[in-house]
């Protein structure tokens, strides 16, 4: 089985399951956690010559990350996998 290098990165799990985008989270507060998102998902942008589809798709994973922060919905683009096919939809816990 191939391992979710955009999902759930092994290198980014501590050793007792702790992912380390929540530790940064809990670290950064709300605002400085959506700064972190921002920033993060420009870094993306910026690197993506070097593997388009996988960084493309660490882009949506970080915008969709600050959508939910800010108005507790998700970009989806589950009907084709496509970033143009943007849908926004309310998450599951109705943050």
């Amino acid at each position: 089985m191939k391992q979710d290098m955009v999902n759930s990165p092994p290198h980014y799990q501590s050793d007792t399951g702790v992912e380390c985008i929540d530790a940064i989270r809990a670290a950064l507060g709300p605002e400085g956690f959506r700064a972190y998102l921002r920033g993060t998902s420009m870094k993306y942008l910026w690197r993506e010559k070097w593997d388009v589809e996988e960084d493309a798709k660490k882009t949506a994973w970080y915008v969709n990350k600050l959508v939910e922060q800010n108005s507790g919905r998700v970009l989806n683009t589950a009907a084709t996998g496509d970033i143009a096919d943007l849908r926004v939809e309310p998450t599951s816990t109705g943050l």
